[in-house]
């Protein structure tokens, strides 16, 4: 399989700045289908937030008015380059238990991001998987 990251990367990239309450983030999620918006900081990747995130924070006792950073992972994130195989991604998903990661271009820059939906519903890696399978 030798599909790189980056042509999975359709959707225009969907950032909500620092310090904005995760109900922001949510609305944002709900209006463009996603289950993740990256967080920024300047215009600057600083993190990313998930709707698992979301639920886990709620059911802790977290509120809907915490800024997205204390809600969402900002440190040690996972990423992936729009230049890797999927088969890189998919790896990283399951060694790290996410389902989101975010790409990034060539020179470091942000691409977008993929998730184990962007990757399951390629045609072209079903294909593949059913001739190793």
């Amino acid at each position: 399989m030798n599909i790189r990251v980056g042509s999975l990367v359709r959707r225009d990239l969907i950032t909500v700045e620092r310090g904005v309450p995760v109900i922001e983030a949510v609305r944002l999620m709900a209006s463009k289908n996603v289950g993740s918006v990256i967080i920024t900081d300047g215009g600057r990747l600083f993190g990313i937030i998930t709707e698992r995130d979301v639920i886990r924070a709620l059911a802790s006792g977290g509120s809907l008015l915490d800024p997205v950073e204390k809600v969402g992972s900002v440190r040690n994130l996972v990423t992936v380059s729009e230049d890797d195989f999927i088969s890189v991604a998919a790896e990283k998903m399951i060694r790290h238990g996410v389902r989101h990661l975010i790409v990034l271009s060539k020179d470091g820059g942000l691409s977008g991001i993929v998730s184990i939906r962007d990757i399951l519903g390629e045609r072209r890696i079903l294909e593949a998987l059913s001739k190793i399978y």
